[in-house]
């Protein structure tokens, strides 16, 4: 069964398929609600090698699997909000939003894991209920803070932890400097993984952090014809809202 050590292998076959939230969207014509059992389900039976989650803390203590700071409609942000009040405020929008354990639980022995930290401050947990997967290379922590990443590589060195970079954090100086602050802060916080966003993904991006031996996860791509290109690339792993489109051959 594949792990996140494929990354790290140069004659691989294809990029890990991750998919973004589970195969689950917003909006009406979803078929599944984003970051849920439903959804990763979804993602199971589009063929997708792992899913990507977003994991935020309650106010008891509590990790659960959501993107947004707050859930539409609620005035209370989730790091202030009860479990209870939570699963309260998924309910009454019409879907169950899942724990970190139950994730795990799902992708064990089943998927990869790409586990987004929204905030610092609740790594050590986090850590704790991934280290089954850990062990055989099963799940990444991902944030685009990089005082996340490096919390994580101090609180269990051999867990792989990425460093996300987004268009808003990088500008369009990087692109023509061919990404070297990013990969120099990747560097500087430890982190095993860079992951851009795919427009900042360019061939000279890639050299350069290959050189520096980090493997390139880039989100989120939903468009089959971008594939060809990032595999030329050589990117470790394609993030995507729809595995069941870009699945390669």
């Amino acid at each position: 069964m594949t792990g996140f050590d494929s990354l790290f292998n140069d004659h691989r076959s294809r990029p890990l398929i991750i998919a973004h939230r589970g195969a689950g969207h917003r909006g009406k014509d979803a078929t599944a609600h984003e970051n849920t059992i439903a959804a990763f389900e979804a993602a199971v039976a589009a063929g997708a090698d792992g899913i990507e989650v977003d994991v935020r803390r309650t106010a008891d203590g509590v990790l659960i699997i959501h993107h947004d700071l707050r859930f539409p409609g609620q005035r209370l942000s989730i790091p202030i909000m009860s479990h209870a009040e939570a699963k309260k405020a998924a309910g009454m929008l019409g879907f169950a939003v899942p724990t970190l354990e139950e994730t795990v639980r799902f992708c064990s022995g089943r998927m990869l894991l790409d586990v987004e930290l929204k905030e610092a401050g609740y790594e050590a947990e986090v850590l704790a209920a991934c280290h089954t997967m850990m062990r055989k290379s099963r799940v990444v922590f991902t944030s685009f803070y990089p005082v996340v990443v490096a919390a994580i590589k101090s609180i269990a060195p051999e867990a792989k932890a990425g460093l996300l970079v987004g268009l808003r954090q990088a500008g369009k100086s990087l692109l023509r400097r061919g990404g070297r602050a990013p990969l120099a802060l990747a560097q500087d916080c430890g982190a095993d993984v860079i992951a851009p966003h795919w427009r900042l993904a360019t061939a000279s991006f890639c050299r350069r952090a290959h050189d520096a031996g980090l493997p390139v996860v880039v989100w989120t791509v939903d468009k089959g014809s971008l594939i060809g290109g990032l595999r030329r690339k050589n990117v470790g792993a394609i993030i995507t809202n729809h595995p069941d489109r870009i699945i390669p051959a």
